[in-house]
């Protein structure tokens, strides 16, 4: 019996393991800053199991904001050779809210990061799970 019962947990976890979400998170950058870590730009995101493969994904260019002075070229370089994503007013990109004057509206763009961030949250609870009897 107890061979049968380790054998049956053994078969349920290959199961579990077959049906277990994965999830994968890439980022692009505008730019390494030397002292301050990156500009993302890009976010990409998917689900994936070895029964599915990917599932579902979540796809944002995002506004990284202004590049800051002695970057514009190194920003401009990293872009022509990796990404190609366009490095200022690209239309795509969420987060580049503007008050009227022109300058950003850096409430709305808050606001806009805060979504990303809980998108990202909403986007992985399905692969949440109690460990433990529960």
């Amino acid at each position: 019996m107890k061979a049968i019962s380790k054998k049956y947990i053994y078969l349920h976890e290959q199961a579990t393991l077959k049906t277990l979400p994965i999830y994968f998170i890439s980022f692009n950058v505008l730019c390494t800053k030397h002292d301050d870590g990156f500009i993302p730009n890009e976010i990409g995101l998917v689900e994936w199991s070895i029964e599915e493969g990917i599932s579902r994904h979540l796809h944002l260019f995002i506004d990284g904001g202004d590049i800051p002075e002695g970057y514009f070229r190194e920003a401009q370089d990293h872009s022509n050779t990796t990404h190609k994503i366009p490095i200022k007013d690209f239309s795509e990109a969420i987060g580049n809210e503007r008050n009227h004057d022109g300058t950003r509206n850096l409430q709305a763009r808050e606001k806009t990061f805060e979504k990303i961030a809980l998108d990202i949250v909403k986007f992985t609870e399905k692969g949440r799970f109690e460990i433990g009897d529960g």
